[in-house]
């Protein structure tokens, strides 16, 4: 077999062909290695893959959605928690030991340092990117841009950082989200990633009116197909402190979707100002799918409801949740609205006010359920478990179902 290659050259309009007979010779030319030739600074060769070239994929602090050397994004619609999941996330890693690179533009320093340190954060091990100028004699600070991209890798190439943080990613985006062009910024930070085999994860919006996790993103399609995690994060149509974090894709393995539950607390400055700020409460793993709350908003927001119907709609719904023992899947829910002619918008609408809440069978692969949330209206059995701690919603995921 004959390999034909480019002799090493300065200029590639002046490499000469050479040949060679086996891959024996090849190898004893240039070595497995090394470079063949270069031009304008870059170096060009063969590598040979071996047996001790194949690594298992790196989790960063074992979380299948942050894999080292590699960018993973972030999609949700604005106030929906997005920054304050990624600040929980980046104060996790910090207290772990891990390095913290925040490139942020959404929220001034102070919130980021209170939101930090109300999660449990070491500040020692995060750093802030920062871009000044000088302005009338004043050195400010200025949001960063698309122009940005190599200082920001300049400062990580410093750093070396576990996690890094680019909120919001779009912000690193050249000229109309539209073009593919757009996305641009991702290639060389992924590049940055395998060579300092960190995560890099960048906070995205979705478009208008989202109706399906995998194509949410605003922009070009680029932005997600370009990372190797995307996740999707939206809030409950009924509860805006409770959201599910979905992750559409993982090139590397199982995908793996959270439900996170916000709280807002009580914190002092340096000067003993009380102030509030909005943190991550819990993060736990869960069957429940941002799609399923997308769904329900979009349909709530496709057939509105009247609200002199409500009253009527919330006593229906209670006494049939009820009747099937205050635990009932969705879908029979909905085949008996149908004789009454409610549609599941108005259903959903009406889960306040029937102190109905929705959530998902604890096994895999289970089946979407509706609960109440009176205590009134359980066993004294049930009642017991709610006094000793159990939630209405773990007594709802341990359920079995009978219809």
């Amino acid at each position: 077999m004959s390999v034909s290659i480019a002799a090493p050259s300065r200029h590639a309009n002046a490499i000469a062909a050479a040949t060679f007979d086996n891959l024996e010779a090849l190898d004893a030319e240039y070595g497995k290695h090394a470079p063949i030739f270069s031009n304008r600074g870059y170096d060009y060769g063969l590598e040979e893959l071996e047996p001790e070239d194949i690594i298992a994929p790196e989790l960063l602090d074992g979380n299948p959605w942050y894999v080292r050397g590699a960018l993973a994004v972030l999609c949700g619609r604005g106030k929906s928690g997005k920054s304050t999941l990624l600040m929980h996330d980046a104060a996790k890693l910090s207290a772990k030991g891990y390095r913290v690179l925040i490139v942020q533009r959404e929220d001034a320093k102070a919130v980021v340092a209170s939101r930090l340190v109300a999660m449990g954060a070491d500040l020692a091990r995060v750093r802030c990117f920062q871009k000044t100028v000088d302005i009338k004699d004043t050195r400010a600070e200025i949001n960063f841009d698309s122009s940005d991209v190599d200082a920001i890798i300049n400062v990580a190439e410093q750093y070396k950082p576990d996690f890094i943080v680019v909120d919001p990613l779009h912000g690193l985006a050249q000229g109309d989200l539209n073009k593919q062009s757009s996305a641009d910024c991702i290639p060389p930070l992924l590049a940055m990633c395998q060579r300092l085999n960190c995560v890099c994860v960048g906070a995205l919006h979705p478009g208008k009116e989202p109706r399906h996790v995998e194509s949410a993103i605003s922009g070009s399609q680029q932005w997600s197909d370009k990372a190797r995690s995307y996740i999707y994060l939206e809030t409950s149509p009924d509860d805006p402190n409770t959201a599910v974090a979905q992750q559409v894709l993982n090139s590397y393995g199982p995908t793996m979707n959270r439900m996170i539950r916000f709280k807002v607390v009580t914190m002092r400055d340096a000067r003993g100002t009380e102030f509030t700020t909005r943190i991550v409460d819990s993060s736990e793993p869960t069957e429940q799918t941002a799609q399923e709350y997308l769904d329900a908003k979009n349909i709530m927001a496709a057939d509105p409801v009247d609200p002199d119907e409500k009253p009527e709609i919330a006593d229906w719904l209670y006494e049939t949740i009820h009747d099937l023992g205050n635990h009932a899947f969705a879908r029979t829910v909905q085949e008996r609205a149908k004789a009454k002619k409610y549609t599941p918008a108005m259903l959903r609408s009406a889960y306040r006010d029937a102190s109905v809440k929705q959530t998902r069978q604890a096994r895999r692969g289970g089946r979407s359920i509706l609960y109440l949330t009176d205590a009134d209206a359980y066993c004294p059995a049930d009642r017991q478990k709610l006094k000793g701690g159990m939630t209405f919603e773990d007594l709802a995921r341990e359920w079995g179902g009978t219809q």
